[in-house]
């Protein structure tokens, strides 16, 4: 199947089909915007693909409903520094992260494996991490669940991304956490963690109304290429 490959490469990156891929994205996410699980604009987002796929002529062209599913809504969340002095940080929360109003002396920390040297209850953890590639440093987005277990009482996460416009990065990573989880960007992790290097004590608050709204179905979409 190399020839056809090729072929269908050299059609995707400089043929005819150069810039289709992304102008179809594009179009997606102009239109519907966050496609959260359970939401208007996931069910208007699905529509809208199933009608493409049968107007690019493909077969089979169908959606299955998929029950039994967690919805949670993004709220307007804070996460505000209060000492040693104070800064409201841009942060987005964690998919999953459930509400919360919280204010207590943070830790910062650049490894898991700090967790077992450190005295963490009642505490936020703030884990600055260095990047070490996508698959290694997306687990910190998951800190939440063991971070719970010793005691903490929140935890911010350093973006998993290696550069930063002073913006947050997020996903998925907190489902079934009972302590807020959110990111922060690289800047002000960054930040927190000289403060701390300088001996400086770190006390957040944060008032989260993210939360988890029950269980939702939604659709996975199918089609077929006969030959």
């Amino acid at each position: 199947f190399r020839k056809s490959s090729h072929e269908l490469l050299d059609f995707v990156i400089k043929g005819n089909g150069s810039g289709i891929a992304c102008e179809w994205l594009s179009r997606l996410v102009d239109e519907f915007g966050h496609r959260h699980l359970g939401s208007e604009n996931l069910d208007k987002a699905i529509d809208y693909v199933v009608n493409g796929l049968k107007e690019d002529g493909f077969d089979n062209v169908h959606t299955e409903e998929v029950p039994d599913l967690p919805k949670w809504v993004r709220g307007d969340d804070i996460v505000e520094m209060i000492e040693p002095r104070v800064q409201r940080f841009n942060a987005l929360a964690i998919d999953g992260c459930p509400p919360a109003n919280v204010t207590a002396e943070a830790i910062v920390l650049q490894d898991l494996r700090q967790l077992k040297d450190h005295n963490v209850s009642g505490k936020i953890v703030v884990f600055a991490q260095k990047w070490m590639g996508y698959s290694k440093t997306a687990k910190y987005r998951r800190a939440a669940m063991k971070v719970q277990e010793i005691g903490a009482v929140g935890v911010l996460v350093k973006s998993i991304t290696p550069y930063s416009l002073a913006l947050p990065h997020t996903g998925s990573g907190a489902r079934g956490s009972r302590i807020p989880a959110l990111a922060i960007t690289l800047e002000e992790a960054d930040m927190l963690l000289r403060m701390q290097n300088r001996g400086k004590k770190i006390v957040i608050r944060l008032d989260i109304k993210s939360h988890p709204d029950g269980i939702v179905a939604s659709r996975n979409i199918l089609f077929e290429i006969r030959g």
